[in-house]
């Protein structure tokens, strides 16, 4: 089994738990002030760089995480010259039309896993088997979300709580407890986020028209791409 310095892990893992943060807010808030306000003030660029330190990056993901990053910075570029309300609408309208899945034609599908893997029916199977996933690792998942259990941006946040988790176990020493939520890691990410999101946001991709949306969609494939890797290495290197 390889050593581990608990500090550096720990930073690592709270690194990931940052970037998946980051992403999961863009899919689960409306747009609003604070939400602007969060977008223009936070480093989206030095985010992504913390999470990718120790990460092997290939270089077609390295040039998307890059333009996905370029994306973001030429929304926040466009802020300040346009009045506030315009701007909530405008995100208001392609965030509903991205993320809601109103009518066949209008964007995408909805981004629910079980409408990704399960034959395009919203609260399949899928969703139970989410759900039950939360309930059993303590992840505070409540039907006042509204929102199914498989939506994206509860799933990436789902990964944000483990890498949390994780985060404490190193500070703590506690090394089994750490690899043990880095299985879960996996595990989820490979028989669920790998599984359908980096196909929603192709979907995105091919539709949207909002520049903070195009990038948010490509730095979320590529991050869910190398997260899938890096967490199937971290595995690997303890069996």
């Amino acid at each position: 089994m390889p050593k581990y310095v608990f500090n550096n892990e720990a930073q690592a893992a709270e690194a990931r738990e940052r970037c998946y943060g980051l992403l999961a807010s863009v899919y689960n808030s409306l747009p609003s002030p604070d939400f602007v306000a969060t977008l223009v003030h936070t480093d989206v660029r030095s985010i992504f760089s913390s999470s990718l330190q120790s990460a092997a990056v290939p270089e077609p993901l390295s040039q998307d995480i890059e333009q996905g990053l370029r994306s973001v910075e030429e929304f926040r570029n466009k802020i300040g010259k346009m009045q506030e309300a315009e701007l909530l609408v405008r995100l208001g309208v392609e965030r509903t039309r991205l993320f809601r899945g109103i009518k066949r034609g209008y964007g995408p599908p909805p981004p629910y896993e079980s409408v990704y893997t399960g034959g395009r029916r919203v609260m399949g199977d899928e969703a139970q088997q989410i759900k039950n996933l939360y309930t059993e690792f303590g992840y505070p998942f409540s039907e006042a979300t509204k929102e199914f259990p498989d939506y994206v941006g509860l799933e990436i946040d789902f990964m944000r709580y483990l890498c949390g988790k994780e985060a404490q176990a190193w500070k703590t020493g506690n090394q089994s407890k750490a690899m043990s939520l880095l299985n879960i890691e996996s595990d989820f990410m490979c028989k669920h986020v790998g599984e359908w999101v980096p196909r929603f946001c192709d979907e995105v991709l091919a539709d949207a028209k909002e520049t903070l949306y195009q990038g948010i969609a490509r730095l979320t494939k590529a991050f869910v791409l190398i997260e899938t890797e890096r967490l199937k290495d971290a595995v690997a290197k303890t069996n």
